[in-house]
């Protein structure tokens, strides 16, 4: 997994607005993506669990904390996500006063067709967020 993070906050592109509790976010994937391994030989769709993983890296780089991921609200999925195709996200990431956790919304779209849309909460881990240029 944690290649898989490596590699999406590498690709994303997060512009953070109201002190990092509203983002958007951009990313293309490559055909050589590791999360496309397997899934499909010869026609890669991204599983929903690299969507989901993609939401929670937008939101820690939009606010420079890592997160941990405690609660899956909802997860769904419109249109598949194959390489290449450009995903705009936005997003809300704001704490949660019920749960003590962060919670972390995001829409997806791709030239204006939604593409997916995440519910979750998060936990806000020690270590800092913005590490995905090093080896893990």
């Amino acid at each position: 997994m944690n290649r898989i993070r490596r590699q999406l906050g590498q690709a994303m592109s997060v512009r953070s607005e109201d002190g990092g509790e509203t983002f958007s976010a951009d990313f293309r994937l490559p055909a050589d993506f590791v999360g496309f391994q397997g899934h499909f030989p010869g026609h890669p769709v991204l599983p929903g669990i690299c969507i989901i993983m993609a939401c929670l890296v937008a939101g820690e780089l939009a606010t420079d904390t890592r997160l941990s991921m405690q609660r899956l609200k909802t997860a769904k999925f419109f249109t598949p996500v194959t390489a290449g195709r450009k995903i705009e996200m936005r997003g809300l990431v704001r704490p949660d006063s019920e749960s003590g956790l962060i919670r972390l919304s995001a829409d997806l779209t791709s030239n204006g067709e939604k593409v997916a849309q995440v519910r979750l909460f998060a936990r806000a881990e020690a270590s800092p967020a913005n590490s995905f240029g090093e080896s893990n």
